[in-house]
């Protein structure tokens, strides 16, 4: 190599190798900034787990406390129902409709406000009807009542000897009594 092809090699390596130097701080810095973001993406997927357990959690006592109102809302519908059949109240059951919901009844289709007299006003004598159908019915009128309520309304029937239970969520209603007035 002649002195000139030295005097541009060896600056021109020193560049180089400058480049180099720079190059592998740049390296550096990415790697610190892909290190620093994987943290954050960790610590992201930590705290949204954190999120999910606790809206799992929250979901869980939401579907509790809704089973053990609607048995609470109908163990008291029931046991309005039943006091208001005995005559042992003056208050009305809790699932009367509104006054003035049915200009015909001012407490709705069923005349007395017991449910038991309202499924008593859907059932048709003679004629089997599945529980589905009911309720069906029943929220027709009375939107916010419970299922437990229905069927502990639908016992007491039976057991008054009001209702027939055909088979396995089928009733046929035997007879109207004699003081039922009804909105058909």
């Amino acid at each position: 190599m002649s002195d000139s092809d030295t005097k541009f090699t060896l600056p021109f390596i020193a560049h180089l190798q400058q480049i180099v130097g720079i190059e592998r701080a740049q390296l550096e810095k990415a790697d610190t900034a892909v290190a620093d973001t994987a943290a954050a993406v960790a610590e992201a997927e930590r705290i949204l787990q954190e999120a999910l357990d606790g809206q799992r959690v929250a979901l869980g006592e939401q579907r509790v406390a809704a089973e053990r109102y609607e048995a609470v809302l109908a163990t008291v519908q029931a046991a309005e129902s039943y006091a208001s059949e005995l005559g042992l109240t003056d208050t009305p059951p809790t699932d009367a409709a509104e006054p003035g919901a049915d200009a015909t009844h001012p407490q709705g289709p069923a005349s007395s406000g017991t449910l038991a007299h309202l499924i008593v006003d859907v059932l048709e004598p003679g004629k089997d009807i599945t529980v589905p159908e009911i309720y069906e019915k029943v929220w027709a009128l009375r939107p916010e009542v419970a299922n437990n309520a229905v069927r502990a309304a639908l016992s007491q029937l039976h057991k008054a000897g009001r209702v027939e239970n055909v088979r396995r969520g089928v009733y046929r209603l035997l007879k109207l009594p004699e003081d039922h007035t009804t909105a058909r």
